[in-house]
């Protein structure tokens, strides 16, 4: 089990839960406040620096992005296309997740503008 400490008096408080901290005494936090506890400053007892672990978001399918994609064409709203004629990032993750990377964009654009290219 993990000790915690703080160079000051530091109440943490997290979902209905909370620890105070006492300046140069240590103690065990429950999981759920270590990450609010580590933002306020407090650090692991032991000198270690502690790392809060980035939840992991999962990326749509390529469809998924494609679909999102032409919704927003068809939709016309205004913003969606940057300068370039790109869509934007924003969007495209508010109809399609998340974890829509620019590289997942860019390549669901890409088929959208072969497909449009052989229609023609």
């Amino acid at each position: 089990m993990d000790l915690y400490v703080s160079d000051k008096q530091v109440v943490v408080a997290f979902n209905g839960c909370s620890a105070l901290f006492q300046p140069g005494i240590s103690r065990v936090l429950r999981e759920s406040l270590i990450g609010p506890a580590l933002t306020a400053g407090v650090r692991l007892a032991s000198g270690e620096v502690a790392v809060i672990p980035k939840p992991e978001i999962e990326a749509p399918e390529l469809d998924a992005v494609v679909a999102a994609i032409k919704e927003l064409m068809q939709e016309g709203a205004e913003g969606v296309f940057g300068a370039t004629g790109i869509p934007k990032l924003a969007p495209i993750r508010a109809k399609a997740g998340k974890g829509t990377t620019e590289a997942l964009r860019d390549d669901a654009w890409a088929l959208i503008q072969a497909e449009t290219e052989t229609e023609v």
